[in-house]
């Protein structure tokens, strides 16, 4: 019987032959700007392709790509904000890209996408530098004699005829409580697995005398944390069947400490899994992951690190999802049969080959920036931009807390001294995108605390009435009042560039100075106005003397470290009035330590009193669910 569960699983774990796309990237990818007739400034002056995709793409709003997109099918771009490609887009069919709603409804003029093309913050191509309505190297980019392979070959489950049953791995309490943690150093098979591995690695792979192999045909949705460690120079292969749905998988982590630090062999690590997987607040550390199944979804903030150079995650599902902030993937990603999908702040760190392709909501694929250099013949003339209206706002001194962090992780924890506790982690995210709502937000808190004005009502335009009831509807709906997004017809969520920061902060405090600057990237950018304004008060800077990069997006961390120039805290105390030092434990954050802006956002999350000390109290009568009316969040 063992022997014939052996056998199912291999077969549910293998699919068909290797798969092929039918056009081909192959001239693209790694040929230089000038075999096709561009000149370039890009340091290696080669193309470098972060998504290759046999089919569509769909391009939604406030994503980014780092690199070029090579699609054989059509790419549609919806309307939207804060799109950026920093890279060719190049459409394997030789026809058109189209500017189009979700449906694609043709809503602007098709044109064809050779050269640099960069999505302005309206949705559209107007005024864009680097684009051309005409072909300039027709033929060379319509090759589809060409092929290219993910060289993806599926695994197939080594035969391990004798199984050990079923077995329980725990480590998940201190001395006294029920621990079972186990260490393998031969090759082994179990039926069932049930794992806890809270507090540390329920299973280890000890590879010192040479390859081990583990084959789990089912770890049971009873488990808690996955937390396998490999140690030893040799290699471990680690073939699950069926892996229970949005239970933490932790490999290669000591989980005992806070944040989570790398501890195992993770080049030597590599996992397989046989069924439809969803990996959330997963922390893996592994050589390489292959999933032999119809569905991927990686979200809820996993962070996956791969070693393996090419095609280290590789996949036979249907659909792939990344999914979520702080969602982070390290690999070049092999998912030839996927409709993916890189949504709501997720993150790719490499190459995407893939069927189609669905970005938006902040999704970002981070490879290596091309940046070709090929402009029109003429310079579209800069449509002067309207300014700010109404008297100025002055928040400089304001005492109050402006941003909090996500919502914080509430756990139940026990320790001999203590006993029974619930313990926060509140994350500031300092690396995350800031968004639109998050800065509209931020702005009103200062505004609502300074002015007491939280009672005052802003009505909800037509273009932003999607965020009706939301804890951002307060100050997307008082930018829209003061004219911010006139002319813009849905304003969406997600991440926003240096330049519409610029533009957000200027139209929230009715900014009216502006001053001429040496910025020479910002002639013909949308937020040029907005980011003279910004300069003349100080308020931001030039990445050098002579550019400002008003398309790079923000983070939240830099986000702050301006905000703190508007409101003259770049310098406050980080001390209260009876001596407290403060630190990120006293507000519960676990994410900052290290960090370049660990005292920049402790002081954007601090309130102070008159005197100039931090004031906890104040911070906490005021803290986002007043503020925001945001429940979830009352205390940290």
């Amino acid at each position: 019987m063992k022997k014939i569960i052996s056998m199912l699983l291999a077969a549910a774990m293998l699919v068909s032959a290797t798969v092929s796309f039918a056009a081909a990237p192959s001239d693209y990818d790694g040929q230089s700007y000038d075999s096709l007739g561009y000149t370039s400034d890009d340091p290696d002056g080669m193309i470098n392709l972060a998504v290759i995709a046999n089919g569509d793409i769909n391009i939604g709003n406030a994503m980014y790509i780092e690199g070029s997109v090579y699609s054989n099918g059509d790419i549609y771009v919806t309307e939207g904000q804060g799109n950026k490609i920093d890279g060719l887009l190049i459409s394997g069919t030789g026809d058109t890209v189209f500017n189009s709603d979700e449906n694609n409804n043709e809503w602007t003029q098709t044109r064809t996408a050779e050269g640099y093309i960069h999505v302005n913050s309206n949705g559209t191509t107007e005024g864009i530098n680097y684009y051309s309505s005409q072909p300039e190297y027709e033929g060379a980019i319509n090759d589809t004699e060409t092929s290219f392979e993910c060289d993806y070959e599926p695994f197939t489950v080594p035969d391990i005829a004798e199984s050990l049953g079923i077995a329980e791995f725990n480590v998940y309490g201190n001395e006294y409580m029920r621990n079972m943690p186990i260490t393998v150093t031969e090759d082994v098979r179990y039926d069932k697995v049930t794992m806890n591995g809270t507090n540390g690695p329920a299973l280890t792979i000890d590879t010192a005398n040479g390859d081990v192999t583990v084959v789990i045909d089912e770890i049971v949705q009873d488990s808690a944390n996955i937390n396998i460690k490999v140690v030893g120079e040799n290699e471990a292969y680690i073939y699950i069947g069926k892996l229970p749905q949005g239970i933490p998988v932790i490999v290669n982590y000591n989980s005992a400490v806070w944040p989570m630090e790398q501890d195992g062999s993770a080049e030597h690590t590599h996992l397989y899994f046989g069924s439809d997987t969803t990996l959330g607040a997963s922390k893996i550390a592994a050589n390489e992951v292959e999933v032999n199944a119809d569905y991927l979804e990686i979200s809820g903030g996993t962070y996956l690190k791969l070693s393996k150079p090419d095609n280290a995650l590789r996949t036979s599902a249907k659909e792939f999802v990344i999914n979520g902030y702080a969602t982070e993937i390290y690999a070049q990603v092999c998912a030839p049969n996927a409709d993916s999908k890189v949504i709501d702040s997720g993150k790719l760190y490499g190459q995407l080959h893939t069927n189609t392709l669905t970005i938006n909501g902040a999704g970002s694929i981070i490879w290596k920036a091309d940046k070709a250099v090929t402009k029109p013949d003429t310079e579209p003339e800069p449509t002067p931009a309207p300014v700010p209206d109404g008297e100025e706002i002055d928040l400089n001194g304001v005492g109050y807390a402006y941003i909090f962090g996500y919502e914080p992780e509430i756990s139940y924890e026990y320790d001999e001294i203590a006993g029974g506790h619930l313990v926060a982690k509140v994350r500031m995210a300092p690396q995350d995108a800031v968004t639109r709502e998050q800065v509209a937000a931020m702005i009103m808190r200062l505004i609502d605390q300074k002015y007491d004005t939280k009672n005052e009502t802003y009505p909800v335009t037509e273009n932003m009435s999607q965020h009706s009831g939301t804890w951002y509807e307060r100050g997307l709906a008082y930018l829209a009042g003061k004219g911010t997004f006139d002319g813009i017809a849905s304003v969406e969520t997600g991440a926003v560039t240096r330049g519409e920061v610029a533009k957000l902060v200027a139209y929230g405090l009715n900014l009216s100075k502006t001053v001429p600057t040496a910025f020479t990237d910002i002639e013909n950018s949308p937020y040029k106005t907005y980011i003279e304004m910004m300069s003349a008060y100080g308020y931001m800077q030039g990445m050098s003397d002579t550019e400002f990069n008003p398309d790079k997006v923000m983070t939240r961390a830099e986000f702050c470290s301006m905000f703190n120039q508007v409101i003259g805290r770049e310098n406050a105390k980080l001390e209260s009035a009876d001596g407290v030092q403060v630190t990120p434990e006293l507000y519960s954050i676990v994410d900052l330590d290290g960090h370049w802006a660990k005292e920049v956002m402790l002081r954007a999350t601090s309130a102070y009193n008159s005197d100039g000390y931090v004031d906890v109290e104040t911070r906490l009568n005021n803290i986002r669910n007043d503020l925001d009316k945001y429940d979830s969040q009352k205390w940290f």
